[in-house]
């Protein structure tokens, strides 16, 4: 069995932070949903259509960091599988907010790494 340790720890770190920091800015959004005239006072205004862009833009990417997260866990038995999940999650979490840079090159150099690295053969 081949121990790919480092590539499932780095994709759970890249896959938890993605989450935690898309679920605040979810969570954001929920708030500005029910109290719109909240944040008038500091200049900030949105209007539906806004709103509706943000949901659609974090609720994809939300999804795919829990499912990142799953395939970090599964490491070693499908590793290319799990390496194109992490890279095309990293792309999606990166489009949908520019804060979340360090889960994208967190979960980029974990599917890069599960693309590349081979299985130690022993010949004992």
């Amino acid at each position: 069995m081949f121990n790919r340790k480092k590539e499932r720890i780095l994709g759970l770190i890249g896959a938890l932070l993605a989450a935690a920091l898309i679920g605040f800015t979810l969570y954001l959004c929920i708030q500005i949903t029910l109290e719109p005239g909240k944040y008038d006072e500091i200049g900030i205004h949105f209007t539906s259509s806004d709103i509706q862009a943000m949901y659609m833009m974090y609720i994809p990417a939300f999804i795919a960091s829990i499912i990142s997260a799953f395939a970090a866990l599964n490491t070693d038995k499908n590793p290319k599988i799990c390496g194109i999940i992490m890279i095309v999650t990293a792309i999606i979490i990166i489009f949908s907010n520019i804060i979340n840079i360090i889960s994208f090159i967190l979960l980029m150099c974990a599917g890069v790494m599960c693309l590349v690295r081979k299985e130690k053969k022993s010949f004992i």
